[in-house]
């Protein structure tokens, strides 16, 4: 699992933070790039669950 390497890497006392994006699609440019993103996912290799709702 994660948490034990995270304990591992972490000095003590010390905090993680996660950070994360995710598209509003309700704005046309948005849901644009996220079909345009979703046309070429496959084709790098990338395929991200977030960009398939």
């Amino acid at each position: 699992m994660a948490h034990p390497e995270m304990a591992r890497l972490l000095r003590p006392g010390g905090v993680l933070t996660a950070i994360w994006n995710d598209r509003d699609k309700a704005t046309a440019w948005a849901a644009e790039l996220s079909r345009l993103i979703a046309t070429h996912q496959h084709a790098s290799g990338r395929c991200a669950e977030l960009d398939k709702t």
